[in-house]
């Protein structure tokens, strides 16, 4: 099986799940394709400073022991957040991008100095809507 094959039966699975089953199929749907040294659970993003966000339907972060590492997890430890929506319509979508922008706003310590290596201390974020109750091009106006 191709991995675009395998991203399309997970899409139709995601898809076709509603209510409390959407963020678990969402979180599955996910692992199916990252790998150590990353985990994917729902969880709320916190840095040293104490600022904690709402919680996400799915955190991929990385994990020392590669299990879940409860309900807060380390800002430093963050790569991707995604807030998860059934049905999107314009106020959904704003609470969703305050939600996001709380994740960008969590400082990070500082990225080390490896020399070549690139590293990241951003942490991706992501909207992800089930269905829209009006069109993308209304949603950006």
């Amino acid at each position: 099986m191709t991995l675009s094959d395998r991203a399309r039966i997970v899409g139709q699975k995601i898809n076709g799940t509603t209510g409390a089953n959407f963020g678990p199929e969402l979180i599955a749907g996910i692992i199916e394709f990252v790998g150590w040294p990353f985990v994917v659970s729902a969880a709320r993003v916190e840095d040293d400073a104490g600022n904690t966000t709402a919680h996400f339907a799915c955190v991929v972060y990385t994990a020392k022991s590669g299990s879940p590492g409860g309900d807060v997890i380390a800002a430093d430890n963050a790569a991707i957040v995604v807030d998860a929506i059934e049905d999107m319509g314009l106020d959904e979508f704003r609470a969703a991008y305050e939600r996001i922008a709380e994740a960008k706003r969590l400082q990070k310590s500082p990225a080390p100095d490896l020399k070549k290596t690139a590293v990241a201390t951003l942490t991706m974020t992501m909207i992800f809507a089930q269905r829209t109750t009006m069109s993308l091009e209304a949603l950006a106006e």
